[in-house]
């Protein structure tokens, strides 16, 4: 957090890597440079996720706070609706999903200017309506 806080404006996240893998049920966080002059200047931020290989949207959190004093971070628990429709053809075996994130000041339409950050697998392990065939979630 300290290392991204401290980026030049040519960082705009700093995690996920694209060496980084999260698990169904794991939180990924997401950590940006809250420095950045474009997100200084209304302090919020809109974080959208998405498929890297289809393009698919996954999520959107709008107005997020984007902080003074330290990077800016956010949680998200991978659960089924990273996996859309595709997560349904779990077969006893994972399935990655390469995704990548994308933020930008609160402001600003969702277009073409946007940069998606560092591509990152996000890792089904199992699906519920595999009745018998899931990990018991405790």
């Amino acid at each position: 957090m300290d290392q991204c806080f401290n980026s030049p404006n040519n960082v705009i996240t700093c995690w996920p890597t694209s060496a980084a893998s999260v698990a169904q049920h794991e939180w990924a966080t997401i950590v940006w440079n809250s420095k950045l002059p474009q997100f200084t200047q209304t302090n919020l931020v809109n974080i959208y996720l998405f498929h890297a290989d289809s393009g698919e949207q996954v999520l959107e959190m709008r107005d997020v706070s984007n902080p003074f004093y330290e990077a800016g971070s956010k949680h998200f628990q991978v659960n089924d609706t990273w996996f859309g429709s595709r997560g349904a053809n779990w077969n006893g075996q994972n399935v990655s999903f390469p995704m990548y994130f994308i933020v930008t000041r609160n402001d600003r339409p969702l277009d073409n200017s946007a940069i998606p950050q560092s591509t990152f697998t996000a890792v089904r392990e199992y699906y519920l309506g595999n009745i018998g065939k899931h990990k018991e979630m405790n």
